[in-house]
């Protein structure tokens, strides 16, 4: 169970979670959210900085409807959150993919 910022940002490591930014760069939400992507980045979490204007097919694969999305991706299970929308502070876009991707672990691993 993660119980602080320190624990959390770990656990995304530990467990190779990496984010997926889709972005404009003329997105005044996308401006705002930036700041925290690169707390998210400098926290030592891997961030993909994808601008939808140049990587159009890729925001299409993830079925991204606007911009900022944040998608967390776990390689290793399979799984992918989707997160649309401005944020104004990491730990609980952190924490809302952590919770929801132990949810589907524990989901995968009693075989629902």
């Amino acid at each position: 169970m993660v119980t602080d910022k320190e624990q959390l940002i770990q656990w995304f490591k530990d467990h190779h979670i990496a984010l997926l930014y889709f972005y404009r760069p003329d997105c005044e939400y996308c401006m705002m959210t930036d700041p925290y992507v690169r707390a998210i980045e400098d926290a030592g979490i891997k961030v993909y900085r994808i601008n939808v204007y140049d990587h159009y097919n890729a925001a299409m694969k993830w079925h991204v409807m606007g911009t900022p999305t944040t998608v967390a991706v776990d390689p290793e299970d399979h799984i992918a959150v989707p997160y649309q929308g401005a944020f104004g502070n990491l730990e609980p876009v952190l924490y809302y993919f952590y919770s929801v991707i132990q949810r589907r672990l524990q989901n995968k691993d009693s075989g629902l």
